[in-house]
């Protein structure tokens, strides 16, 4: 992330939070006016002189202010960060040959795992519901390792026929005991490599890299020896959405990526305050068509660890599926 974008993120942070501040300073301001002044007659003027001539429309502009920003408070510590929700996502490519029928693709990010459940234990009975043809999980998995038990049985819990993929991200590279989980867990951990499989006569190559690879290897995307006419289905797993434009331009069918929790704290008509990502808010959440690249950058599941507050606003965590199927008419 560049200066220009830290400071701009900084700013937009300050903007949200000095008017909630001011405003629950002046609540208390008032509260305690009212009680040290209670037996007073007249009540001395808790407003300027410039907003008193009409008090009790301003005291109760005060309170509704503050009502609603604690109702904001509640449901963003409490209530939203565990309203887990499903977004169902259909993709037509010409490389899925029509007897395939759909590919069902469920993509796992940021579940950032600590010693209490969160949406973990849910999250698995949601993806056993999805019934996916193959699972993939993009990163930052434990917050640290308090975690690592929530985060096991949670991979343990999860069935495809094709299989779980994997790539560690950033919170991962840090996290050595993560590794050794990672190591002995059932899926297959993609560290700027690539597997080839074939669903029903079609093929499909999954790519992944750590969250240390900074540059899209174009060698990854070579396919095996003797696929066919029809090159395969090529799907980038990355923790950043950072690579967008060099994988469109390198031929990748479908990118995802995690990282930017949508901004975990969003605002209505703005969206995420905060991506920390390479290009901001540009790719901040949802999906992209990047030239003939469909790009999608979940929300995750988890809240971001460290010193980060536990909050989610206006930005459930999720899962998402992904439906993968023939052009129509084909």
């Amino acid at each position: 992330m560049t200066q220009r974008q830290f400071l701009i993120e900084f700013a937009s942070i300050l903007a949200v939070l000095f008017p909630a501040v001011l405003v629950a300073y002046l609540e208390a301001r008032w509260v305690v006016h009212r009680w040290r002044h209670r037996a007073a007659v007249p009540r001395p003027r808790f407003w300027p002189r410039l907003l008193a001539g009409r008090p009790r429309l301003w005291d109760w502009t005060l309170h509704a202010a503050f009502a609603l920003g604690l109702a904001c408070a509640v449901d963003a510590f409490f209530i939203e960060p565990g309203l887990l929700e499903v977004q169902l996502v259909e993709l037509r490519s010409d490389r899925i040959r029509p007897e395939t029928g759909k590919i069902r693709v469920v993509q796992l990010s940021d579940l950032h795992s600590e010693g209490r459940v969160l949406n973990e234990a849910r999250a698995a009975e949601v993806v056993d519901y999805l019934k996916p043809d193959l699972i993939v999980m993009t990163g930052d998995y434990v917050n640290g390792p308090e975690g690592l038990p929530v985060f096991e049985r949670m991979v343990h819990a999860l069935r495809a026929p094709l299989g779980v993929y994997v790539v560690a991200g950033n919170y991962d590279l840090h996290e050595k005991g993560l590794e050794r989980s990672l190591r002995s867990l059932p899926v297959h951990w993609l560290r700027a490599n690539a597997r080839e499989i074939e669903v029903r006569g079609t093929r499909l190559r999954i790519v992944g890299m750590d969250a240390d690879s900074e540059h899209f290897a174009r060698p990854l995307l070579a396919p095996s020896a003797g696929h066919g006419p029809v090159p395969p289905f090529t799907i980038l797993l990355y923790h950043y959405s950072d690579l967008a434009f060099e994988a469109a331009d390198a031929g990748v069918d479908l990118y995802l990526s995690g990282h930017t929790h949508g901004g975990q704290v969003r605002l209505p008509w703005y969206g995420a305050l905060v991506t920390l990502a390479k290009y901001g808010k540009r790719f901040e959440s949802g999906l992209y068509k990047v030239g003939d690249m469909a790009l999608y950058v979940s929300r995750g599941i988890g809240l971001e660890g460290r010193s980060a507050p536990r909050v989610r606003f206006l930005c459930r965590p999720e899962i998402t599926a992904f439906d993968l199927l023939p052009e129509e008419g084909s």
